[in-house]
């Protein structure tokens, strides 16, 4: 008889991370898009693509975006990226760079300890009400060209 696991399915521990590392990103980042400034519909864009595991819940690789810039950057990245390079340097993104093209896998127990620590740290962010990062004084406009044509 195979005994039973201490812990969630696979699938169940992924989506787990993926909402609490998004409700980290947008408490740290104070609910507004990185970009444009705005509050609606607030998500947690990746500067690199979540397929890859290795940057998958890499803080670094994270920051607040409302939808229509994340939609936005699935289709021309630049802006995210110059906003990256611009507030945190080339050798940054380099560096992310090079962990995301390196292929990466977690052990179930693993991811587990990963749930259990990030959902700690949203916690304790929570309960000493800590202020959110503040990236950049002057916003893109999300319907500015700096952003990519969308119709």
């Amino acid at each position: 008889m195979k005994k039973p696991k201490p812990y969630p399915a696979r699938r169940t521990l992924v989506k787990r991370l993926d909402t609490a590392w998004s409700r980290y990103i947008r408490h740290r980042d104070g609910y507004k898009c990185v970009l444009c400034g705005s509050t609606y519909n607030v998500q947690c864009g990746h500067i690199f693509s979540r397929v890859a595991y290795s940057v998958r819940w890499d803080e670094r690789n994270m920051f607040s975006q409302c939808s229509k810039c994340n939609w936005r950057h699935e289709y021309n990245a630049f802006p995210y990226i110059k906003w990256v390079e611009d507030h945190f340097g080339r050798a940054y993104l380099d560096d992310l760079q090079a962990r995301w093209s390196k292929p990466s896998h977690f052990m179930d127990h693993e991811l587990w300890e990963m749930c259990k620590d990030i959902e700690a740290r949203l916690k304790q962010r929570e309960e000493n009400n800590e202020q959110p990062n503040v990236y950049r004084e002057q916003p893109i406009q999300c319907g500015s060209g700096d952003l990519g044509r969308v119709d």
